[in-house]
């Protein structure tokens, strides 16, 4: 690859302060082969990562250089492969912080918004099949997604009338959020560590007592109920449909198992246990046949 088309490339990455070095393809166990872009930087300035001051001149380069996860360029995995520069500031030396690269993440923040964007249409476990990265870490990105699109809104509540709290698992099931959005608007305005009333109280508190007044209702599951009851009493507590028709469908079960397991041992009782699935389909999608021999055990079923 020539000069020319060494520059091309970073226009294309969309990386003009950064020259590209070389471009190779390694063979990785793990990953299979992958496309490594090594980067220099053309500008002088380096930033903080804490204070996010700028300096002209840097200390020395670090050690090792550090590879950042990006979008893909054709069929390869592509890595950013760039050296950092050390830094003396806020009292001792810091490991500049890229401008590529996403803090918290090794991952260009290209790369980051295309994942946190693949979160909202699809579920976690398909958008980390689709990258080819971990489960928790296409979790953390979806959270830190949700966070830095929440900004300093979380703060203003006291247009909140309608809120629905529910509970998400964060890395696969060990750990939970608590997400309050506003009905009204659709809008996330609070995300809480944890689940129940640990993950709510935080948020309650935030509101303050007014603003514990003004809330009118609240749409959740049933783990919420205690800590809605005590903390918001003025307020309408509606359970999610999911749990209200889950219970209902164990309590047919329930009443189904005690009418076939009493039913007598003759043709009729058979009829009852082999036809069970009539009782338990949606009558709009049964042929004419299947109707009419499910208006038929219905008869022979006063309790059901």
């Amino acid at each position: 690859m020539n000069q020319n088309e060494r520059d091309d490339l970073a226009i294309y990455l969309g990386l003009q302060d950064f020259e590209v070095t070389l471009v190779e393809v390694e063979a990785s166990q793990r990953r299979g082969s992958i496309k490594v872009v090594s980067m220099a930087r053309r500008s002088g300035t380096h930033r903080c990562p804490d204070c996010g001051r700028q300096h002209g001149e840097g200390l020395f380069e670090e050690a090792e250089a550090i590879r950042l996860r990006d979008s893909s360029i054709g069929d390869f995995e592509t890595y950013l492969e760039v050296t950092p520069i050390r830094v003396a500031c806020c009292g001792g030396t810091r490991s500049e912080r890229l401008p590529l690269a996403m803090p918290g993440f090794r991952m260009t923040r290209r790369f980051f918004e295309r994942v946190a964007a693949l979160c909202t249409r699809l579920p976690i476990a398909v958008v980390a099949q689709m990258a080819r990265l971990s489960w928790a870490t296409v979790a953390k990105v979806d959270a830190r997604a949700i966070e830095l699109g929440l900004g300093d809104r979380a703060l203003d509540l006291t247009k909140l009338r309608w809120i629905g709290v529910d509970e998400v698992s964060w890395t696969g099931g060990h750990r939970y959020f608590t997400i309050v959005t506003d009905l009204a608007s659709g809008r996330v305005v609070w995300i809480g560590d944890g689940k129940g009333k640990r993950g709510l109280l935080p948020f309650l508190r935030a509101l303050g007592v007014r603003g514990r007044r003004r809330i009118r209702g609240v749409v959740s599951d049933l783990g919420y109920q205690s800590i809605v009851a005590s903390r918001l009493p003025r307020a309408i507590h509606v359970l999610d449909r999911f749990h209200i028709v889950q219970w209902v469908n164990e309590a047919l079960t329930k009443l189904r198992r005690r009418l076939f397991s009493g039913a007598p041992r003759d043709e009729l009782g058979r009829t009852l246990k082999v036809k069970k699935w009539l009782l338990l389909s949606a009558r709009e999608n049964l042929d004419r046949h299947d109707r009419r021999q499910l208006d038929e055990l219905m008869e022979l079923n006063q309790p059901l």
